[in-house]
């Protein structure tokens, strides 16, 4: 990416940086997002209460995230 940006900026006013900033800027923020989105489903998550339940549900649970974290 960065060569690509040196290649386009040439004969134009703008600086490669810029324009290497500007791509950047573009992935970044798609990366940003989808770690947002992976980061609130982990902190919703609340361990303490399925391991000390001894109720069919928590056990639901125990297996579910057992099988999901296993792959």
């Amino acid at each position: 990416m960065a060569a690509e940006s040196i290649i386009e900026s040439v004969g134009e006013k703008i600086t490669p940086h810029i324009r290497y900033q500007y791509r950047m800027q573009e992935i970044l923020q798609r990366e940003l997002k989808q770690r947002r989105r992976l980061d609130a489903g982990v902190g919703d998550l609340d361990a303490s209460s399925l391991a000390s339940g001894r109720s069919r549900t928590a056990r639901q649970d125990r297996r579910a995230l057992r099988k999901r974290f296993s792959r």
